[in-house]
Formats: structure tokens, sequence, C-alpha cells
């Protein structure tokens, strides 16, 4: 077979990066997307006085291999030029009504004393690792019952919608960080980290032993773009390399009908133009059950429960109370909110802008009665906020379908649908999140490079 018509599907990073890849070995590639803009949740925008916000936290880190970082970021001229680089992000987190500056995990510390003297006596009779698979059991034998009860569960119901032991493990920890907790002080945690078990499960209890406790030969230093562009900025310069490659992109259009012929898509037909393009291979980055609904292939009723991103812009006529964070992590169920981006602590050049963008993670029904005044109240209430300071401008964004709680079911249909198209086509390869191997920009964009290069159809002639 030719190497002669690729089409991409979906118009996300791992979409865009892998046009830019395929450009290269295909002479014509086409990127499709449904929606009239590309780059997904990784996208900016400006309140009438320049703030610019980004629809979350998005701070991308070098991906440490050089063939993959020239193609995210650009030479090292063009990085120098166009991004910010932090050789660390300083993070920090709310739990149980209190702040700890130094981290982004739990703080158990933060319990009151009866119930902080009770969990850290059932985390220390607990050294050895669980083997569990659903996140319940798992945090019951890593952490024991009343960390459990008092700080894991209630934050599972806030990020999830769900209860713990609907939850598969591997990655339901993971997507937020909650592998670990902080637990101890500093010297008793550098003890208790000599034993892997609780290395594994024990936070440091500063930052700065957090760093020196990294290999700085592979150190991954994370990037923001300059010039208040937001990480917007990073979607508009892949869209602009794969242009300049010959990368053809149809916006608000849709892959109605796959064709085939002995078990390799020939053709796709898009659901708006009508039209039909040839296909030597496909690379899908959207979720595989619409490739298997355009094949007539059927999926059966979505398992999958999605939660719907509400974000929240604000920017205030007084500096924010953290001047230090570019980023909180607020693990308090009492709170809407999970996590705010502090941009003057991010962006060198937002320095007097005084503003932030706030996360709530929802049902598509319990979205629409979030309001603008309730997450300024909570921003002020966790003393991120001055109480005097006045809101300049205010947003509301709601995006459904953004986040797939990671149960049992979401894990068994991604796996189904992926090997249903495994054994049905040839030449077509399901990438970034939906793979359902990685979650995080990094081991998506690397996962996607490895798949891109070692596939058959596409590294042999």
């Amino acid at each position: 077979m030719g190497k002669n018509n690729c089409i991409v599907v979906g118009g996300g990073l791992v979409g865009l990066f892998s046009s830019i890849l395929l450009a290269d070995r295909f002479s014509s590639v086409t990127l499709i997307e449904r929606a009239p803009h590309l780059g997904g949740l990784l996208r900016s925008s400006n309140d009438s006085n320049g703030a610019c916000f980004d629809l979350g936290t998005h701070v991308p880190n070098f991906t440490l291999k050089p063939e993959v970082d020239e193609i995210l970021f650009g030479t090292k001229e063009e990085i120098e030029q166009n991004w910010t680089i932090f050789e660390y992000i300083y993070p920090a987190a709310y739990s149980a009504g209190k702040w700890n500056p130094e981290t982004s995990i739990m703080d158990a510390r933060h319990l009151d004393e009866p119930l902080y003297e009770k969990a850290v006596e059932e985390l220390l009779e607990r050294s050895s690792e669980s083997q569990a698979t659903n996140l319940a059991e798992h945090v019951l034998e890593t952490f024991g019952p009343t960390l459990c009860e008092n700080l894991f569960a209630p934050l599972v119901r806030k990020l999830y919608g769900v209860e713990a032991q609907e939850l598969v493990t591997s990655s339901s920890v993971s997507y937020f960080g909650l592998t670990k907790i902080v637990a101890f002080e500093r010297e008793r945690t550098q003890e208790l980290m000599q034993n892997e078990v609780f290395a594994a499960k024990l936070g440091y209890t500063t930052h700065d032993d957090y760093n020196t406790s990294r290999n700085d030969r592979f150190r991954d230093y994370y990037l923001y773009p300059k010039g208040r562009n937001g990480v917007g900025f990073w979607m508009k310069r892949l869209e602009q390399l794969a242009q300049e490659k010959g990368v053809r992109i149809c916006l608000n259009e849709f892959v109605s009908s796959l064709e085939s012929k002995d078990g390799s898509v020939t053709s796709v037909q898009l659901g708006e133009s009508k039209e039909t393009l040839p296909c030597d291979f496909v690379a899908w980055t959207a979720p595989p059950a619409f490739a298997l609904q355009a094949a007539g292939v059927p999926v059966g009723p979505p398992k999958s429960i999605f939660r719907t991103a509400s974000v929240f812009h604000y920017s205030f006529d007084k500096p924010l109370l953290n001047k230090r964070s570019a980023y909180i992590w607020n693990w308090d169920p009492s709170f809407l909110s999970f996590r705010v981006t502090l941009y003057p602590n991010i962006d060198p050049q937002a320095e007097n802008d005084y503003s932030l963008t706030a996360e709530v993670l929802s049902s598509p029904e319990e979205a629409d009665g979030i309001s603008l005044e309730q997450i300024h109240e909570e921003l002020v209430r966790c003393e991120l906020v001055d109480p005097a300071a006045q809101v300049r401008t205010q947003s509301k964004v709601v995006i459904h379908n953004t986040f797939p709680a990671p149960t049992e079911a979401h894990h068994a249909e991604v796996k189904t649908q992926n090997e249903l198209l495994s054994n049905h086509f040839d030449n077509i390869r399901v990438l970034g999140r939906f793979a359902g191997k990685a979650w995080f920009h990094k081991d998506v964009l690397l996962e996607a490079w490895g798949a891109l290069t070692e596939f058959p159809k596409i590294s042999g002639d």
C-alpha cells in the first residue's frame, strides 16, 4: 500500500501533533474536527481589559525526547523567544480548612487531633502494598479507614460524582495526584521513606525536598507562553506548523461513515459536506465509539459517565493573596472548585492583572446552578482573594463531556471498543486519552509518537 492519504480525526493536542508527524510520511493529510476551532480545552480568551484566561490549568513540560519537543515547542531559539521556562512550578493545597503552601497533595495533619492520631496509627499499620483493583479497597489497604472516610471518599464524590468502590485504582488516584498524602513532619517523613511502601504513599513535607529528590539529569522543565498569550498560543503554533506542512484542516466537520475492503479503511465520508476522502491510514483521537458507529459496528448503549467542567474567570482590582503558587488544589469537599490557576504567579507579564481561573467538575444538571457569585465567595473563603477586592470582569464557561469518571464500566468499554476497532481494521489507530493508556499531556504525546513511529502501515513501505 502506498503511503498517500491519511485522515486524522480530532483536532486537540494529540490530533494536531499527529497530523504534523504524519505529514512527513503521507502526501495528503486531512485533519477533521467537529468543533469550530482546534485545541480542545487548550484554548485562551481575553477579557475587555486584556487579561488572558485559559480553560483551566495547562502548564506543559518537556517530553525529554528532542524530536518531539521541537515539534511541540520549537527550536532552542524559538523556545527562548516564545516561552517562559520554569525549573519547577509551585503548587499549594487546601484540605480540611487549611493551606499547605509546600505541596499539591492532601495534608492529613489538618484533621482534628483525635482523627489525625487515629489516621496515623492506621497508616503506619499498613506496611504492605495494596493489590486492590477498586479504589475504595485500595485506599483502605493503603491509608486506612479514617483517611478513607474523612478525606478520600468525600473527595471522590466531589471530583467524580460516584462512590470510590465504582472506580478503578490504576487511574482514579493518578488523574488528580491522589497516590500520596502528607502525614508527618519532615524528619519522620524522610525516615519512613526509606521503606519503599511508605515512599510510594507519603508526600514530601516541603517543596525543596521534592525538588532535591528529582534526578536533575532527566528534569522535565515546565513552559508557559510569553506575552499574555495564554496556552492558546501553543495550539496556534501547532496549527500554523500543520498548515505549513500542507495539512488540510476541516472544522465543523465529522466522519459519518467509514468504507473498508479486506480489513482496511479505504475512504471516509464527511457528515456535513458529504465529501468522500480516500484513505490509507486513520489516526483517531476522538472516542472510538464514533469510529465504530461510522463503520456500522454495533457498540451498545454508552456506559461511561462524563463530568461537566464549569470554568470561572475573574479579574480583580487588588492583588491576589497567594503570590507564589501557579495553581492550587482545593481538596476540601465543602468547596465546589477543585483547582485554581493564578496567572500573576505563572506569567510574569500578568503581574498587574490580578486574574485567576477556577474549575468545577459536576454533573451536567448541576452545572447550570453554579453561579459566579458562589465561586467568588469560595475564593474569598479560602483566602485566595481579598474580601475588599472588587471584581473587574468575570465570566463562566460550561463544557460538557470533558472528563470520564474512571469507573470499571468505563475502562471495560474503552478496552472493548479499541479491540473491536483493531479486529475490524488494520490501518486505524486510536491515539490520545481515548487509547486508554495515558492521561497527562507528556504521556499521551509520547505514546502517540511511539505508536505512529512503530505502526507497520506507516513505518513500512
